[in-house]
């Protein structure tokens, strides 16, 4: 609607509607550059929301920082609801909208992991992270670590009035310089409502560090010293014919590569 006079006499009135009847309301007016806005509530003096789980995830922000406790009105439970915006100017209504919205309170669900390694030994510290995408908008993960029986308990939100599916996985976790990671990962779905869900199994495979590469430059056999960073542990190989090199099975780490011409050995 367009409107050349002082923005201070138009009063927009939101009305919020569940099954035809209007459960509640809430008064604005626009500001000087015509915009304006509701700040509505979805479940007034209830639980806080579900924070993410921290785990060994770093720079993750838990949820609550999203929320206030500064608002205009508050919405039903649960359900299709219709907002409606009338516009008033000297109290004649001069335009309206209408919009319908879809709301689901998200609760809290467990789901038990089980981690399945190559040699059968529990690891503990191991990162199990869920993730999923809520009505293909909005996107939550949640991660924990395993005990020492390999075990991790997830705590997730579930929806409540459609079914929530899960991606679980153990993301890439480095534990005494060996790499740790799921083979694939396991989808779960609650249940609209669902607190638990039955365990799930992750299958998990361990890997170690290789260094491979070629001296230039040097026409006799050197040593190539690998130095872990930052701790200084060092590994040593002894270049082939070729001038090529090779470390196997080395700790997961950086490392420094130095060749020592200082250092020749006999070919034989």
């Amino acid at each position: 609607m367009f409107h050349d006079g002082d923005l201070s006499d138009v009063l927009l009135t939101l009305e919020i509607l569940s099954n035809g009847v209007v459960v509640n309301n809430a008064v604005t007016n626009p500001l000087p550059d015509g915009t304006f806005s509701f700040a509505l509530v979805g479940n007034p003096g209830g639980d806080n929301p579900v924070s993410t789980q921290h785990g060994s995830i770093a720079g993750e922000a838990p949820c609550l920082t999203c929320h206030s406790d500064d608002y205009a009105g508050y919405l039903p439970g649960r359900g299709v609801v219709y907002l409606r915006v009338t516009l008033m100017l000297q109290e004649e209504v001069k335009a309206w909208d209408e919009r319908m919205i879809y709301l689901d309170h998200g609760g809290v669900a467990s789901i038990p992991v089980n981690i399945s390694l190559e040699d059968g030994y529990p690891q503990k510290g191991i990162i199990v992270q869920a993730s999923t995408r809520l009505y293909e908008w909005r996107g939550r993960t949640f991660t924990t670590t395993s005990d020492l029986k390999g075990q991790a308990n997830l705590q997730v939100e579930a929806l409540s009035q459609n079914p929530t599916t899960y991606q679980i996985s153990v993301l890439p976790t480095v534990i005494n310089g060996v790499l740790y990671e799921s083979e694939d990962s396991v989808q779960v779905i609650l249940p609209p409502g669902a607190t638990t869900a039955p365990s799930v199994t992750l299958h998990v495979q361990t890997a170690s560090g290789e260094i491979s590469g070629h001296v230039t430059g040097l026409d006799t056999p050197v040593q190539v010293w690998a130095i872990s960073l930052p701790d200084g542990d060092a590994h040593i190989a002894t270049t082939s014919p070729q001038k090529t090199f090779t470390f196997a099975g080395l700790p997961v780490s950086q490392y420094l590569l130095v060749a020592d011409p200082r250092r020749p050995t006999s070919t034989g």
